[in-house]
């Protein structure tokens, strides 16, 4: 049974207004995220200011990912679990982690987590790591692809300073994945859905997954019909 968390809702419109304020931030089809159960939403990654801003935006409690070594800090070890985050080991196997994600998708919680592991130097979409597949075929939940839209200029990568920047949080409609489906149909189905929320708005994105193919001819922000199906098929109707 989830308890309420008086420092989560706290810090969550503290967050919002200082969004509205310093960001004029704008926030798209939130209804999409379904109202109750467990939901993955997956994003790009530009800044450090993404995971604040995305759990900003959603009116459900929400869990975040973050670096482990993130709990090295005193004063983040004592907030960061206040404020819904929980350790991940990046580049190797953590159970731990997974355990967690799973336990608190179970638990009706809004996962947040960035497919591509680490923050975009360039702004391109990276490839998504093979965790976010073994997540969603291990939990069956809905993914709800989203794209963010300015952090990089708020807060770029290796910069600590934070400057007045228009920022946009889009979702997309939620994505549903079998549990035999392949490492390729979830991480390919989720980047480029991704991809076209961010063409839609004005920013022209490719999924790296489909780059890294040197003969396919897909227009950037295309995205699948069906989670799974070649860049080829028609078009996804919705990431």
């Amino acid at each position: 049974m989830k308890r309420p968390n008086a420092i989560y809702r706290v810090c969550h419109r503290l967050a919002r207004l200082a969004f509205l304020l310093w960001g004029n931030w704008e926030v798209k089809d939130v209804h999409k995220i379904p109202s109750e159960g467990g939901v993955l939403v997956a994003g790009n990654h530009l800044s450090y200011i993404d995971p604040p801003l995305i759990g900003a935006a959603i009116p459900r409690e929400c869990r975040f990912m973050a670096r482990h070594d993130l709990w090295k800090h005193p004063i983040l070890a004592w907030l960061l679990p206040r404020v819904g985050a929980y350790p991940i080991v990046r580049n190797k196997p953590d159970r731990a982690g997974l355990r967690a994600t799973l336990e608190f998708l179970q638990q009706g919680y809004v996962v947040v987590m960035f497919p591509e592991g680490t923050r975009s130097r360039d702004g391109q979409l990276q490839p998504a790591e093979p965790g976010l597949a073994l997540i969603v075929r291990k939990a069956g939940v809905p993914v709800v692809p989203t794209a963010v839209i300015g952090t990089q200029k708020m807060m770029p990568v290796g910069s600590s300073r934070i400057r007045r920047a228009k920022l946009r949080v889009i979702f997309g409609d939620p994505l549903f994945f079998t549990p035999d489906a392949s490492k390729e149909e979830i991480c390919g189905g989720v980047m480029r859905a991704i991809a076209r929320i961010l063409t839609e708005n004005g920013v022209p994105a490719v999924a790296a997954e489909d780059r890294s193919l040197p003969h396919a001819n897909i227009p950037i922000g295309s995205a699948p019909t069906e989670a799974g199906q070649s860049p080829s098929e028609d078009p996804l109707p919705h990431r």
